[in-house]
């Protein structure tokens, strides 16, 4: 490996090298290899106790099911990439054209709440000892649109504080009110047509979500 690479992959920037001549690094042009390559890496870098630079964005998971319309990110990005283009070439070049957009993305806050008061638990250990720790949320959090794509991201001013409130991407508002509550008094409406569609969209999914019990509450009763 010529010098030039070698700083790139020391500086964190790994995926730029695999960029260039996937093949060579992953043995064939595939997605999923890029992903069982990654996993090596990262093993290797936890056995060795190696510090290095995430190869991906910690929210990278819930960008690909925001861009590709998936409701949650469980399932990770590599099956919501196969799932959206099955061949496995063209699933690794869509990686990477998912990854750029990420990092050229300019984040659009379409409302914030303000003074955000409810508390979450944390376990703590102290002296051998394991308890749960009453923390407040973030006192401001804003709902951040990147595309037009259903959805939204949480995000916290105070970063190292945001409690883990199982992913920063929500499809729907309901979905974000299982974990914090939406006070009109705290909720400030920065783009008023977006924060209406949403209203919709969230609505739409409810009715979905009755059509559906009500199809099942016969063969529950039989």
């Amino acid at each position: 490996m010529d010098q030039e690479r070698v700083e790139k992959v020391r500086s964190g920037r790994l995926l730029e090298v695999i960029r260039e001549r996937p093949a060579m690094w992953l043995g064939t042009r595939s997605l999923t290899a890029l992903r069982h390559f990654l996993a090596g890496w990262g093993a290797a870098l936890l056995f060795y106790d190696v510090k290095a630079e995430d190869q991906l964005p910690r929210d990278f998971h819930d960008w690909v099911a925001y861009r590709l319309g998936f409701r949650e990110s469980t399932s990770g990005w590599q099956s919501m990439i196969l799932k959206d283009v099955p061949d496995e070439s063209k699933a690794l070049d869509r990686f990477f054209e998912l990854l750029d957009e990420h990092r050229n993305r300019k984040p659009h806050v379409i409302a914030r709440l303000v003074g955000h008061k409810k508390a979450y638990y944390r376990e703590v250990v102290q002296d051998g000892v394991r308890s749960r720790v009453a923390v407040p949320y973030p006192q401001n959090l804003s709902f951040v649109s990147y595309t037009d794509d259903r959805g939204f991201f949480v995000v916290y001013e105070e970063e190292e504080s945001a409690p883990p409130i199982q992913s920063s991407f929500h499809p729907f508002l309901s979905w974000l009110e299982r974990n914090i509550t939406i006070n009109t008094e705290g909720l400030v409406i920065l783009d008023r047509d977006v924060f209406d569609r949403w209203i919709v969209e969230d609505a739409e999914y409810q009715a979905e979500l009755r059509a559906r019990l009500s199809k099942a509450e016969p063969s529950q009763q039989q």
